[in-house]
């Protein structure tokens, strides 16, 4: 059965010096689940809800305990360029700026970026 946590962070009070257990009421405090893959332990920033923190960390715990969580592959830049263009520019975006995006992909951004890992 895995087991996770649920932390809160906030970058104001650790750097006032605050311990991570004085009472925190800044806007920018982040939540933050915490969970055991195999040996590996997992850290994922969900945001400044703790009810969506709980519900994420809830499915994340179900999809491990059912065997349906699968962990991010690694992947190059150009990968993942072309997955984003064919499943999230072409069908949002006009052709006239798919066709600048690819051009641009292709001239400037690919020749340095391209066989670094994501």
């Amino acid at each position: 059965m895995a087991r996770g946590s649920i932390l809160k962070r906030c970058k104001i009070c650790r750097r006032d010096g605050r311990s991570g257990f004085d009472k925190c009421a800044h806007k920018e405090a982040q939540y933050i689940i915490s969970y055991r893959v195999g040996k590996k332990q997992k850290r994922e920033t969900i945001g400044s809800n703790k009810k969506e923190a709980e519900k994420i960390l809830t499915q994340r715990l179900s999809e491990i305990n059912h065997g349906t969580y699968q962990e991010a592959c690694d992947i190059t830049f150009n990968e993942f360029i072309d997955k984003w263009l064919d499943e999230y520019a072409l069908p949002r975006i006009k052709a006239h700026t798919l066709y600048k995006y690819k051009n641009t992909l292709k001239c400037h951004v690919r020749p340095v970026l391209g066989d670094y890992p994501e």
